[in-house]
Protein backbone atom coordinates (compact mmCIF):
# COMPACT_ATOMS: atom_id res chain seq x y z
CA UNK A 1 0.00 0.00 0.00
CA UNK A 2 2.71 2.40 0.36
CA UNK A 3 4.59 1.80 -1.81
CA UNK A 4 1.57 2.01 -4.60
CA UNK A 5 0.86 5.37 -2.91
CA UNK A 6 4.52 6.35 -3.13
CA UNK A 7 4.69 5.39 -7.12
CA UNK A 8 1.63 7.45 -7.37
CA UNK A 9 3.43 10.19 -6.67
CA UNK A 10 2.27 10.83 -3.06
CA UNK A 11 4.04 11.85 0.38
CA UNK A 12 3.64 8.68 2.71
CA UNK A 13 4.13 8.49 6.26
CA UNK A 14 4.18 4.36 7.75
CA UNK A 15 3.34 4.03 10.98
CA UNK A 16 6.02 1.14 12.33
CA UNK A 17 6.66 -0.47 15.37
CA UNK A 18 10.22 -0.98 14.77
CA UNK A 19 12.35 1.51 12.86
CA UNK A 20 15.45 -0.34 12.55
CA UNK A 21 13.49 -3.67 10.97
CA UNK A 22 14.52 -4.63 7.61
CA UNK A 23 10.37 -3.34 5.96
CA UNK A 24 10.48 -0.16 7.74
CA UNK A 25 14.63 0.46 6.43
CA UNK A 26 13.61 -0.47 2.69
CA UNK A 27 10.99 2.27 2.98
CA UNK A 28 12.60 4.52 4.10
CA UNK A 29 14.80 4.12 1.12
CA UNK A 30 11.77 4.87 -1.07
CA UNK A 31 10.62 8.35 0.26
CA UNK A 32 8.48 7.07 2.77
CA UNK A 33 8.47 8.76 6.37
CA UNK A 34 8.28 7.00 9.47
CA UNK A 35 6.06 7.33 12.07
CA UNK A 36 7.05 5.64 15.01
CA UNK A 37 4.24 4.02 17.54
CA UNK A 38 2.27 1.10 18.60
CA UNK A 39 -1.15 0.34 17.88
CA UNK A 40 -1.87 0.38 21.85
CA UNK A 41 -0.60 3.97 22.42
CA UNK A 42 -2.85 6.27 21.63
CA UNK A 43 -1.15 9.55 21.82
CA UNK A 44 1.46 7.79 19.11
CA UNK A 45 -1.46 7.42 16.98
CA UNK A 46 -2.61 10.60 17.22
CA UNK A 47 1.29 12.16 16.31
CA UNK A 48 1.06 10.02 13.29
CA UNK A 49 -2.32 11.80 12.35
CA UNK A 50 -0.84 14.82 12.65
CA UNK A 51 -0.50 16.75 8.88
CA UNK A 52 -1.96 13.86 6.95
CA UNK A 53 -4.82 13.82 4.99
CA UNK A 54 -5.96 10.35 4.55
CA UNK A 55 -5.35 7.20 6.54
CA UNK A 56 -5.27 3.16 5.46
CA UNK A 57 -6.01 1.34 8.56
CA UNK A 58 -5.13 -2.33 8.60
CA UNK A 59 -4.79 -4.31 12.48
CA UNK A 60 -3.00 -7.16 13.10
CA UNK A 61 -5.42 -9.87 12.63
CA UNK A 62 -5.86 -12.32 15.72
CA UNK A 63 -5.09 -15.37 14.43
CA UNK A 64 -1.62 -14.47 14.18
CA UNK A 65 -1.51 -15.02 18.03
CA UNK A 66 0.03 -11.50 18.79
CA UNK A 67 -3.40 -10.10 19.66
CA UNK A 68 -6.95 -10.61 21.03
CA UNK A 69 -10.51 -10.01 18.85
CA UNK A 70 -11.10 -7.53 21.61
CA UNK A 71 -7.41 -5.84 20.80
CA UNK A 72 -7.87 -5.90 17.76
CA UNK A 73 -11.44 -3.94 18.00
CA UNK A 74 -9.95 -1.40 20.02
CA UNK A 75 -6.89 -0.81 17.48
CA UNK A 76 -9.41 0.08 14.76
CA UNK A 77 -11.49 2.04 16.85
CA UNK A 78 -8.77 4.39 18.15
CA UNK A 79 -7.16 4.67 14.53
CA UNK A 80 -10.92 5.68 13.65
CA UNK A 81 -11.44 7.92 16.61
CA UNK A 82 -7.86 9.36 15.81
CA UNK A 83 -8.41 10.60 12.24
CA UNK A 84 -11.89 11.99 13.04
CA UNK A 85 -10.40 14.31 15.88
CA UNK A 86 -7.33 15.06 13.44
CA UNK A 87 -9.73 15.68 10.71
CA UNK A 88 -8.43 13.50 8.30
CA UNK A 89 -9.96 13.83 4.72
CA UNK A 90 -10.61 10.08 3.62
CA UNK A 91 -10.29 6.36 5.73
CA UNK A 92 -9.98 3.42 4.21
CA UNK A 93 -10.50 0.45 6.40
CA UNK A 94 -9.43 -3.44 5.12
CA UNK A 95 -11.41 -5.90 6.53
CA UNK A 96 -12.30 -9.23 5.33
CA UNK A 97 -14.45 -11.24 2.82
CA UNK A 98 -15.94 -12.85 5.48
CA UNK A 99 -17.24 -9.86 7.16
CA UNK A 100 -20.51 -8.05 7.47
CA UNK A 101 -24.04 -8.00 9.36
CA UNK A 102 -24.17 -11.69 10.29
CA UNK A 103 -22.18 -13.02 12.98
CA UNK A 104 -19.89 -16.02 11.84
CA UNK A 105 -18.75 -17.13 14.92
CA UNK A 106 -15.22 -16.54 14.36
CA UNK A 107 -13.51 -13.84 16.16
CA UNK A 108 -10.79 -13.17 13.46
CA UNK A 109 -13.97 -12.08 10.86
CA UNK A 110 -16.57 -11.06 13.60
CA UNK A 111 -13.90 -8.31 14.95
CA UNK A 112 -13.70 -6.28 11.92
CA UNK A 113 -17.28 -6.67 11.30
CA UNK A 114 -17.59 -4.63 15.06
CA UNK A 115 -14.91 -2.45 13.24
CA UNK A 116 -16.85 -1.44 10.28
CA UNK A 117 -20.12 -1.19 12.20
CA UNK A 118 -18.14 1.84 14.52
CA UNK A 119 -17.00 3.09 11.45
CA UNK A 120 -20.55 3.51 9.69
CA UNK A 121 -21.62 5.27 12.73
CA UNK A 122 -18.92 7.73 12.58
CA UNK A 123 -18.83 11.11 11.06
CA UNK A 124 -15.92 10.44 8.75
CA UNK A 125 -15.48 9.83 5.50
CA UNK A 126 -14.65 5.97 4.69
CA UNK A 127 -14.00 3.22 2.14
CA UNK A 128 -14.39 0.15 3.70
CA UNK A 129 -12.29 -3.12 1.81
CA UNK A 130 -12.97 -6.16 2.08
CA UNK A 131 -10.29 -8.70 0.62
CA UNK A 132 -10.74 -12.35 -0.45
CA UNK A 133 -7.83 -14.49 0.87
CA UNK A 134 -4.10 -13.22 0.12
CA UNK A 135 -2.69 -15.50 -2.65
CA UNK A 136 0.80 -15.43 -0.66
CA UNK A 137 -0.88 -17.87 2.16
CA UNK A 138 -0.46 -20.52 0.01
CA UNK A 139 2.77 -20.64 -0.24
CA UNK A 140 2.89 -20.97 3.45
CA UNK A 141 4.27 -24.58 4.91
CA UNK A 142 0.81 -27.17 4.77
CA UNK A 143 -0.98 -25.81 2.25
CA UNK A 144 -0.25 -28.30 -0.10
CA UNK A 145 0.78 -26.69 -3.13
CA UNK A 146 4.47 -27.81 -2.79
CA UNK A 147 2.47 -31.43 -3.09
CA UNK A 148 0.52 -30.12 -6.05
CA UNK A 149 -2.73 -30.65 -3.95
CA UNK A 150 -4.32 -27.58 -2.88
CA UNK A 151 -5.45 -27.47 1.07
CA UNK A 152 -7.63 -25.03 2.53
CA UNK A 153 -11.29 -24.13 3.94
CA UNK A 154 -13.46 -24.88 1.58
CA UNK A 155 -15.04 -28.40 -0.47
CA UNK A 156 -14.07 -30.08 -3.36
CA UNK A 157 -16.34 -28.52 -5.70
CA UNK A 158 -15.94 -25.25 -4.24
CA UNK A 159 -13.96 -22.56 -6.07
CA UNK A 160 -11.62 -20.10 -3.41
CA UNK A 161 -11.65 -16.52 -4.38
CA UNK A 162 -8.24 -14.53 -3.80
CA UNK A 163 -6.02 -11.53 -4.33
CA UNK A 164 -2.50 -10.95 -4.44
CA UNK A 165 -1.21 -8.25 -1.89
CA UNK A 166 0.79 -6.40 -4.60
CA UNK A 167 -2.34 -5.83 -6.69
CA UNK A 168 -4.57 -5.07 -2.83
CA UNK A 169 -2.16 -2.29 -2.40
CA UNK A 170 -2.48 -1.14 -5.64
CA UNK A 171 -6.27 -0.62 -5.43
CA UNK A 172 -6.49 0.43 -1.88
CA UNK A 173 -3.96 3.41 -3.50
CA UNK A 174 -6.39 4.05 -5.77
CA UNK A 175 -9.35 4.23 -3.31
CA UNK A 176 -7.58 6.68 -0.88
CA UNK A 177 -6.43 8.98 -3.60
CA UNK A 178 -10.33 9.19 -5.18
CA UNK A 179 -12.10 9.93 -1.73
CA UNK A 180 -15.25 11.30 -3.63
CA UNK A 181 -15.33 8.38 -5.88
CA UNK A 182 -15.15 5.52 -3.47
CA UNK A 183 -16.50 7.08 -0.11
CA UNK A 184 -18.99 5.33 2.01
CA UNK A 185 -18.91 2.11 -0.12
CA UNK A 186 -17.86 -1.19 0.75
CA UNK A 187 -15.90 -3.08 -1.82
CA UNK A 188 -15.08 -6.96 -1.89
CA UNK A 189 -11.95 -7.49 -3.61
CA UNK A 190 -10.79 -10.63 -5.59
CA UNK A 191 -9.08 -11.36 -8.44
CA UNK A 192 -9.22 -15.15 -8.81
CA UNK A 193 -11.06 -17.76 -8.09
CA UNK A 194 -9.56 -21.09 -7.88
CA UNK A 195 -10.61 -24.67 -6.86
CA UNK A 196 -9.21 -28.05 -6.69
Amino acid sequence: MARALRRAGRQVRAFVRNPHSEVARALTTEGITLAIGDLFDLASIDRAMSGIQGVFSVQTSSPAGEISDEQEVMQGKAIADSALAAGIRHLVYSSSGAAGKAPTGMGHFDSKSTIEDYLRALPLSTTITRPASFMEMMLLPGMGLNSGHFFFFMQRHQAMQMIALQDLGRINAQILCNPERYRGQTLELASQALDR
